[in-house]
């Protein structure tokens, strides 16, 4: 449970990596970056959260869905956009 919780954690830090680099590139066509902060907050207090919980509250299940949270939002939003795209 170590192991996918850092591999889930090192996800969202270059999730979180990611969002920053495109927010850049979305305000140097001054595009909205509203979402892309949400996101980076929401990252943010994830990337936080979870080494909290799991070690100093030794939640560890707890922190572990912390973590998966990003990742499980993704894989949803994904497959929500594959229904709506078919009908």
């Amino acid at each position: 449970m170590a192991i996918l919780f850092w591999l889930l954690w090192t996800f969202d830090l270059l999730f979180a990596i990611f969002t920053l680099m495109a927010s850049n590139f979305r305000s140097s066509m001054n595009a909205s970056t509203t979402l892309n902060a949400v996101l980076i907050a929401v990252l943010a207090a994830v990337l936080i959260g979870g080494p909290v919980l799991r070690f100093v509250s030794k939640l560890r299940l707890l922190s572990l869905g912390v973590v998966a949270l990003p990742v499980l939002l993704l894989i949803t939003w994904w497959l929500v956009e594959k229904i709506v795209a078919k009908a």
